[in-house]
């Protein structure tokens, strides 16, 4: 199987501000219709893209606030992971980076998919193969809370995959989402006739079981 990845390497310069160091956070995601999760990762049909800079974003920090988890990636506390939560008039997002060695790179732009609630940072956590030779894994896991009915009423969640790889003292973080296939969104909840739908990839722990078998 060919896997492929989006490699992020676009580096933002000048210091982000921190708030609180956690391990577990909160969240947010996109609905989706079908729900079921395959065991096996399917195919990659993509070919790695670099990102460019006009994709690089720097948070209006009068508009955000900030949070930062520390990341035990090659070291103790060697990286963390950075999030904005931003409020531009009704717009809501999050923007995300991987920071290490004071380089900041920008990871993601989470958008309010609709909804009831706004996208949290439900997760942020690093998985690491028992096979060294692979890299490691950096988990986030997002949720955005929906209601009522006859609206589905539960949570939408989105899982992004990133492999971390060191070259020097530098770091590079390259989008794996593509191994989880169309599992890397997910409703957990009741739908608009309210029927139970569960989605299996809502925590840390069952992404890590996941992961230990296909990655």
């Amino acid at each position: 199987m060919k896997l492929s990845a989006i490699i992020v390497t676009a580096m933002l310069t000048g210091a982000l501000p921190s708030c609180h160091d956690a391990d577990l956070l909160q969240s947010e995601s996109k609905p989706d219709a079908d729900n079921s999760v395959s065991s096996q990762a399917p195919p990659a049909l993509r070919t790695p893209k670099l990102l460019s800079e006009s994709q690089n974003l720097k948070p209006p920090v009068d508009q955000c606030d900030s949070n930062t988890v520390k990341l035990s990636i090659f070291a103790t506390n060697d990286s963390s992971f950075e999030y904005y939560n931003c409020k531009e008039d009704d717009d809501f997002y999050i923007l995300e980076y991987l920071k290490n060695a004071n380089k900041n790179i920008f990871i993601y732009k989470k958008l309010r998919e609709g909804g009831y609630d706004y996208p949290k940072v439900e997760a942020v956590s690093i998985y690491k193969p028992s096979d060294e030779t692979k890299a490691p894994i950096m988990i986030v896991l997002h949720g955005q809370y929906n209601c009522c009915y006859p609206r589905p009423s539960g949570t939408s969640y989105e899982v992004k995959i990133y492999q971390i790889i060191k070259e020097a003292n530098r770091i590079q973080a390259v989008d794996y989402t593509h191994i989880l296939g169309e599992n890397n969104y997910g409703f957990d909840g009741q739908n608009d006739v309210r029927e139970k739908i569960t989605y299996q990839f809502k925590d840390i722990s069952s992404i890590k079981k996941w992961l230990k078998n296909n990655y």
